[in-house]
């Protein structure tokens, strides 16, 4: 059902208008990606003063205008509406379709659809208030036309990835704002059913997951799907159902520190909002297995464990990566996310590249996704029994050999990882790990221990039967890069990555991470059918851990001594 007057919708968050906010706009000054720029019509549409391309892109999204329109919402402003009206007209006049002096991105799948919204917003409050000449008028009412029909061509539309559902979205809410136009109902009619179809694509229904490979990107689906389901009424009961389990799945991504765990295009200073922070009460385990994701959370421990390929989209190479938090601390991170639109620049290269995240790397080569189909999910199972938790999966890149892994987690305690890999010939086998980057990283003899402010967080140790090289690099840049972080949008930090190498054919693997002191004396593994025994020997005498799988399932069970000692 079309509400009578659809408020200003956002498709992103923004922050409170505040008093810096006004002041800015009474100096014509707008806040574009973080970066502030005065914009007086007439404008360079053109203009790249920060040589960005998502600079560019946003710039014309008219994401920017969110402040003097919601001052005039907020406060019935209308020096504010006219402000937004006029570089608007701007726009439409400087970036015809084709255009000599049309921005690259004026035509862009998400920039069209986020702009839309806001072209319609404008469209209908100036009428209302009889600030549009009938020129302008015309001109607003062409440019509404146009967006429509653009946004309607299945060329310009981009159902392999989430910006199809923000062009559907702007469609839609623009079709709202233009309802006195009779060929509005098309438009709403085309963007709700495409909407629908396309979401179902891009979320695992009934896990309520988002299969873009970013649990910042679960956020931003959440939030579309929140908000044309409650306030443009678009899906009804069906995406009021999906967005409590969004909602849901959205707090196991939460890490203790309330940051979001950066699996692929999320950084790792990336704060969870406040619902998702509130859905994250709930601890043990908790699997999406048809996504590709595993979650423990356990008083203030955390791990998660990715493997998908789903679409293209911000895809990384980062089959059976995990993420450990321990003791205040991310342990065990990721490269994270570097920029978006630049594929050449060699930090979002080490972002995507099986190099910068924590998994089983053949021969020294990056997993080629893009050169192979899609696969879903490689997790296969998950379970827990007597304190421990696992999880298993197998990575469907890997042609050369064939790879399972196996997470052994007790929180606070220890982290086993089991990898078994067969081949018909012998390979160089790196397995990558990245410590979190408040922690500094140092080679022992026997591993590698990481403090921070000295004070010992964790120690890496190999327990493998064949011979391992282990090596720590740190803000490398020649001649590739290796041991970096990127907190946020296009910001380096050097942090510690480590690499245990190996020359095998087949076998095991065994490494882990102790969050005590002290150390297992020793740890084997063996694989008997669908059973992996781990044995671990430590001051109390050995445990020995056995897990088994039955479809989906891992029964987990202990014997022997119940815990490692504590010094």
């Amino acid at each position: 059902m079309i509400p009578d007057r659809l408020p200003l919708v956002l498709l992103f968050e923004v922050d409170p208008v505040g008093d810096d906010d006004r002041e800015n706009l009474a100096r014509d000054t707008y806040t574009v990606r973080g970066k502030d720029i005065e914009l007086v019509p007439p404008i360079d549409w053109q203009m790249d003063p920060h040589d960005n391309l998502a600079w560019r892109f946003w710039f014309h999204t008219f994401q920017f205008l969110d402040v003097p329109l919601r001052i005039y919402e907020q406060e019935g402003d209308l020096d504010a509406l006219t402000k937004a009206r006029d570089i608007a007209l701007d726009w439409v006049a400087g970036n015809p379709i084709g255009g000599e002096r049309t921005g690259d991105y004026a035509w862009f799948d998400m920039s069209a659809g986020i702009r839309a919204a806001f072209l319609g917003y404008i469209w209908r409050e100036c009428r209302r208030h009889g600030l549009l000449e009938p020129g302008q008028e015309a001109d607003l009412t062409t440019a509404l036309r146009v967006h429509s029909q653009w946004l309607s061509d299945e060329q310009n539309y981009t159902p392999e990835t989430n910006h199809g559902l923000f062009e559907d979205a702007g469609l839609y809410v623009m079709g709202t704002y233009a309802a006195e136009l009779p060929e509005s109902v098309e438009w709403r009619e085309l963007a709700e059913g495409r909407f629908l179809e396309t979401l179902g694509r891009h979320v695992q229904f009934d896990e309520g997951v988002h299969k873009e490979h970013s649990p910042g990107y679960q956020i931003y689906i959440r939030d579309l799907v929140k908000l044309l389901q409650e306030q443009a009424g678009i899906g009804g009961e069906t995406l009021g159902e999906l967005l409590g389990r969004l909602d849901a799945a959205a707090g196991w991504m939460v890490l203790p520190d309330d940051n979001l765990v950066p699996f692929g295009d999320t950084d790792i200073q990336s704060e969870a909002p406040a619902f998702a922070k509130e859905a994250a009460s709930e601890e043990g385990l908790r699997p999406y297995l048809r996504t590709g994701y595993a979650f423990v959370r356990r008083n203030g421990s955390y791990l998660g464990m990715t493997c998908c390929y789903h679409t293209y989209a911000h895809k990384h190479a980062d089959e059976l990566t995990w993420c450990l938090y321990e003791g205040d601390h991310l342990v065990v991170g990721e490269a994270s996310r570097y920029g978006y639109r630049d594929e050449k620049d060699p930090a979002r290269i080490y972002a995507r590249a099986s190099h910068g995240h924590n998994v089983l790397i053949v021969d020294d080569e990056s997993y080629p996704w893009r050169e192979q189909d899609p696969y879903g999910s490689g997790l296969l199972a998950a379970g827990e029994g007597d304190g421990w938790y696992a999880i298993s999966g197998r990575n469907p890149l890997l042609e050369a050999v064939d790879h399972r892994r196996l997470l052994l987690y007790r929180p606070g305690e220890l982290v086993l990882v089991v990898d078994e890999v067969k081949s018909g010939q012998e390979h160089t086998i790196d397995r990558r790990l990245h410590f979190g980057p408040e922690l500094v990283a140092t080679k022992t003899g026997s591993g590698v221990v990481a403090k921070a402010d000295d004070t010992l967080v964790a120690t890496l140790f190999d327990s493998s039967e064949v011979p391992v090289e282990i090596g720590v690099a740190r803000g490398v840049e020649e001649p590739r890069m290796d041991g970096w972080t990127f907190p946020r949008d296009n910001t380096k930090v050097p942090s510690d990555a480590a690499t245990l190498r190996s020359k095998l054919a087949s076998g095991l693997l065994v490494h882990g991470i102790a969050l005590t002191p002290t150390l297992p004396h020793t740890v084997a593994a063996r694989v008997d059918d669908d059973r992996i025994t781990v044995e671990i020997g430590g001051d109390q005498g050995t445990s020995e851990v056995q897990v088994a799988q039955s479809g989906t399932e891992l029964s987990v069970a202990a014997v022997g001594a119940e815990r490692l000692s504590r010094s």
